[in-house]
């Protein structure tokens, strides 16, 4: 007998009454998982690196490093981090890809408190008056900035479908300003545009 049938017939024998009805709505959510009914990620036709910035969307001089898989405890089915230097800073992209929008929706809620942490070495984390940017495309965004171990730093999160991306940037007035930083936001949601499908940015 199927595993599904299996449980099926197990529950149906050990409930009765309201109990039944209840066994009976957790089976159905079993058989929906099972099944494959309950929405996950679509498949994809680009790799992810190609949601990855490069070098145009940075300030002259900028040089990319080289893409890496990002393992981390976030919980993905697959990463990719790119760090790029400047003469006074750099900047890092990670991307991070999940089996369903709700993981990197539940992700993205997590690191709304882990990547601006308030303690010794940072905080607090405020969003700057200077950048007035929201992602018009992604289906949660956050920024704040911050001096960290000393240094100015401005830390993006954000969640596209099945997709979550953390972005971090020394703000030193030599390699990044706000504007060259909003420049890079709108930059990172056209990409998203373009693979995902997804609304245009305004200009």
């Amino acid at each position: 007998m199927h595993i599904t049938e299996s449980i099926y017939a197990f529950c149906k024998r050990q409930a009765s009454g309201q109990k039944r009805a209840t066994w009976l709505a957790a089976v159905i959510v079993l058989l929906l998982i099972v099944s494959g009914c309950v929405p996950g990620a679509p498949q994809r036709d680009f790799p992810i690196e190609a949601l990855l910035l490069d070098e145009t969307a940075f300030p002259p001089g900028t040089k990319a490093g080289t893409a890496k898989p990002h393992p981390s405890k976030l919980g993905s089915r697959e990463s990719r981090r790119l760090t790029f230097y400047g003469r006074f800073g750099i900047a890092n992209h990670h991307v991070y890809r999940y089996r369903s929008a709700r993981q990197a929706a539940s992700t993205f809620e997590r690191e709304t408190t882990l990547w601006f942490p308030n303690d010794r070495f940072s905080g607090p984390w405020t969003v700057p008056s200077e950048l007035s940017y929201q992602s018009p495309v992604a289906d949660r965004f956050y920024l704040a900035c911050s001096i960290e171990m000393g240094i100015p730093m401005c830390n993006g999160i954000a969640q596209y479908e099945e997709y979550f991306v953390r972005f971090n940037v020394h703000m030193h007035q030599e390699f990044m300003t706000y504007q060259d930083l909003e420049r890079v936001l709108r930059a990172m949601d056209e990409r998203m545009v373009q693979y995902l499908g997804k609304n245009r940015v305004a200009p």
